[in-house]
């Protein structure tokens, strides 16, 4: 049911939309070779969706999604040292850190809830990596502070894109154990969803081990079993599993 109508010269406009020229659209789509009206619900929403602008229903849909997602990127490639003198981003860090994190991503065990952290202290590169991977492989990076609340899980669990990467600042403190722990809960739930990649950016290995240990289910058993740490300072690649796992091995 329409909520705001107001007019804007000759323009209708009924909740935002122009009425006129969604009724022009809809008169161009039944022109159409082939058209016939929609049988079902969601042919019903598809022709819609194309009335009111948008390409087809998984278009108008995604701009919903992305809505909820307030700090949403596509990544960007990694920037050029500045100067002779700036080494941070120059070879052989521009070279062996993406190639660390594709061997990450090459052995992700699939028979088990599996994360990439990637370990470093500030302006060390993992926002830098992290983006520039996400650009590279069709991923996206959403802000672990800023996205990860209640209406934004559904929005996540439908984003088409397999690599998914949580950036948060370098010392969050308490303020991502909850987001973390929701979050970890539907993962485990979707254990089903084997292609998906999940990917976090923390302050030190041991911000890795305490999330590993201490996020659990009532029964004390780990909801995430093992991480792979990609330290981007000392470009090392290690594999950690909880301690509650290791001893229960």
């Amino acid at each position: 049911m329409a909520t705001f109508a107001r007019r804007e010269g000759d323009s209708l406009l009924v909740d935002g939309v122009d009425l006129k020229r969604a009724s022009r659209k809809y008169l161009s789509i039944l022109k159409e070779p082939g058209w016939s009206p929609p049988k079902d619900l969601n042919a019903a929403m598809e022709l819609v969706s194309r009335i009111l602008g948008y390409p087809n229903l998984h278009a108008a849909n995604q701009q919903t999604l992305h809505a909820s997602l307030k700090a949403l990127s596509f990544g960007e490639q990694m920037p050029e040292p500045a100067s002779p003198l700036d080494n941070m981003y120059e070879r052989p860090w521009r070279d062996f850190a993406p190639a660390l994190f594709r061997q990450a991503l090459s052995n992700r065990r699939t028979d088990r809830v599996e994360i990439i952290a990637l370990v470093g202290d500030t302006l060390t590169g993992k926002t830098i990596l992290a983006k520039h991977m996400a650009k590279e492989l069709d991923g996206v990076v959403l802000d672990m502070l800023e996205d990860i609340d209640g209406k934004a899980y559904e929005a996540i669990q439908h984003l088409p894109n397999q690599l998914i990467i949580f950036d948060a600042p370098a010392d969050p403190g308490s303020r991502m154990r909850p987001a973390l722990t929701t979050l970890f809960e539907v993962m485990t739930r979707r254990r089903q969803d084997r292609n998906r990649t999940y990917v976090f950016t923390f302050k030190n290995v041991a911000a890795v081990q305490g999330v590993l240990d201490s996020i659990t289910h009532g029964t004390g058993e780990p909801m995430v079993d093992s991480a792979q740490v990609l330290d981007v300072e000392t470009l090392q690649l290690q594999v950690f599993t909880s301690r509650y796992a290791q001893t229960t091995a």
